[in-house]
Order: structure tokens, then C-alpha cells, then sequence
């Protein structure tokens, strides 16, 4: 299932018993739903495989960390990758084998050259569809893509 900008998301969510893979874009998410806990008393997604989670900026993103108040949130789904619009940085983790990747300590705020933004956001969207067959491969094919769109800089 893919959402794309609904902050009614934030607050109202029914019980799907059987989705498994979950794309949700929302630019203007500055937090991850109580919902998302583990420890909700009712499991919104109780099947949930795959979550993918494009946010508006850097430190929702940030929040998702490891050490971060969000990580309680998002660390008992199986695969999660969790990006920023028209940005480069990015979460990626597996819950079992455990393997977490981020690029944002990496990535350095710079100025970009003209049609950047375009250029970025077609690149960074194939990116996205790519990670629902793997998140791991996602994560490499997005370092690619970005030292690709990055030379010149």
C-alpha cells in the first residue's frame, strides 16, 4: 500500500490484519504515529514486513535513529527504510540478520548546482521503488545514484 501526504495517518488508522508492505510519503511529518509502538494495545499492522518512509526534513529523519526517541517506534518492523524528500540522507535497517545503514553523518550540506533538485528527486524516487524488493540492495543502488548525481559538486 502507498500513502502519500495524509496526516490524518498521524491519528486515524484501522486495524489491517494482512498489509505487509507499507510505502508512506509525508512531507509533513515532524514525528512517527504512537500507533507504530510495539506495545500499542492494538497492533495496526500486525503482519507488517516492509515499511518505507519518505519524511520532509533532516531531523525527523534524525529521530530515527538508534538513540532516537522514534527508534522504539520502527525497531520491531523487519525491514525499514526511512528517506527525505529531494535529500540525500537516509536510514536503512533490518531487524534479523541486524544491519543498520545511514548516510547522515556523511552528507554535507553544500550548494547545489542548477536543476539539482529536479535531477535529484526523478533519481531519489527510482531509488524508493527499487527497496520494495530488497533494502539492502536499496541502499546501495541510493549510494550510487547519489555519487552519480554528486559528481560535479
Amino acid at each position: 500500500m502507498k500513502i502519500v501526504d495524509c496526516p490524518a495517518l498521524q491519528h486515524h488508522v484501522g486495524v489491517l490484519p494482512s498489509l505487509q508492505i507499507l510505502e508512506w510519503w509525508d512531507s509533513s511529518m515532524r514525528f512517527l504515529p504512537d500507533w507504530m509502538l510495539s506495545t500499542h494495545p492494538v497492533p495496526i499492522f500486525p503482519t507488517l514486513q516492509r515499511i518505507i518512509i519518505i519524511v520532509g526534513d533532516v531531523l525527523t529523519l534524525r529521530r530515527c535513529l538508534k538513540d532516537g526517541p522514534e527508534w522504539p517506534k520502527i525497531e520491531h518492523i523487519p525491514n525499514v527504510f526511512i528517506g527525505v524528500m529531494y535529500r540525500p540522507e537516509f536510514i536503512s535497517y533490518t531487524k534479523e540478520p541486524f544491519s543498520f545503514f545511514t548516510n547522515i553523518d556523511a552528507v554535507v550540506d553544500a550548494p547545489r548546482p542548477p536543476g539539482y533538485e529536479c535531477l535529484h528527486s526523478f533519481k531519489f524516487r527510482i531509488c524508493v521503488f527499487v527497496c520494495v524488493d530488497n533494502i539492502l540492495i536499496n541502499a546501495v543502488m541510493l549510494l550510487l545514484v547519489l555519487s552519480f548525481c554528486f559528481q560535479g559538486d
